[in-house]
């Protein structure tokens, strides 16, 4: 009968069938449902979810113009959702997720069976180190482990890979919780960051083998950022930027002193950008969309050749 004739047979099986204790929804592609389908209504086309309930299963189907899509089983106990079965559309298990409590009913951990490899997440309330929350996910030998302050801010991160840690990042808040200070540290590379009592970023060190490489400096004016200068691999280089109101249309940017280039915005998504060489201007790009539109070549001042993209 073939893919259509099947799903116009399976859609039409599908509007017959008494609603029973099935409930019917109009739904998203992920299983969202959406608006509840009364008996008498005629079944739209699209996707489609039936949630049936035994106890405390609960089954739902995923319908796309009445051809099932995906199956997925819920079950509770006491009223908390401890597992999570998906199926494809003939019935092949495609994962399997276990939720795990404490005590007091928080969650605790979640197991997620993929076929040949288990994600864990879990969650910890209280850690012998002080910190009021603890995350873990990760399989095996991979692992990211993230501390909580009381108000659910991050403090810091670790992450494992193969059995060994790959990175680490640490986070310092005031007593608002408004972040002053970010250290990320990653082999023998680490970067640590600097902000304002207004949680505006104002330097980065990036460091090497214990030596500094590049130091960058932020200048602010109000939520704008107006000036970044970058000092590091033997040459200074410095970007200025103007705003009208909220909307950035200029920046220039000078290395050792010497002007680079200049951009103007015409609008957000369209620039055009001048380079400069000995302080004269050789290039001018046109930028639309994020696109490369036009490249005109300059001797003097005049153009002597266009290059048109697209």
């Amino acid at each position: 009968m073939g893919r259509h004739g099947s799903a116009y047979l399976a859609t039409f099986l599908l509007f017959l069938a008494p609603l029973g204790a099935q409930e019917w929804y109009t739904s998203s592609e992920s299983g969202m449902p959406f608006t509840l389908l009364q008996r008498e209504e005629a079944f739209p086309t699209g996707w489609i979810l039936s949630i049936e309930r035994n106890g405390d299963e609960e089954t739902r189907r995923l319908y796309e113009d009445g051809v099932l899509h995906r199956t997925t089983i819920l079950a509770r106990r006491d009223g908390q959702l401890v597992s999570r079965k998906e199926f494809s559309d003939d019935g092949t298990l495609l994962s399997q997720v276990s939720y795990a409590y404490d005590e007091e009913g928080n969650p605790r951990a979640t197991y997620i069976d993929v076929g040949d490899r288990l994600e864990v997440v879990s969650t910890q309330n209280q850690t012998v180190d002080g910190t009021a929350g603890r995350t873990s996910t990760g399989s095996d030998g991979d692992w990211v482990l993230t501390d909580y302050d009381k108000g659910g801010r991050s403090i810091s991160r670790t992450v494992i890979a193969d059995g060994n840690e790959r990175s680490s990042t640490l986070w310092s808040r005031d007593e608002n919780g408004v972040l002053q200070f970010q250290q990320k540290t990653e082999g023998e590379r680490e970067t640590l960051s600097f902000y304002d009592d207004s949680g505006r970023l104002i330097e980065e060190r990036h460091i090497h083998t214990g030596l500094p490489r590049l130091v960058r400096r932020y200048t602010w004016d109000g939520d704008r950022l107006i000036r970044v200068r970058e000092q590091g691999q033997g040459r200074e280089l410095v970007r200025e930027m103007e705003w009208e109101d909220e909307r950035l249309v200029r920046e220039s940017r000078r290395i050792d002193g010497r002007l680079e280039s200049i951009t103007l915005w015409e609008s957000p998504d369209k620039s055009l950008e001048t380079l400069y060489r000995d302080g004269k201007p050789v290039v001018r790009i046109l930028r639309e969309g994020g696109q490369r539109i036009r490249e005109e070549f300059l001797r003097d001042g005049q153009v002597v050749r266009i290059r048109e993209n697209g």
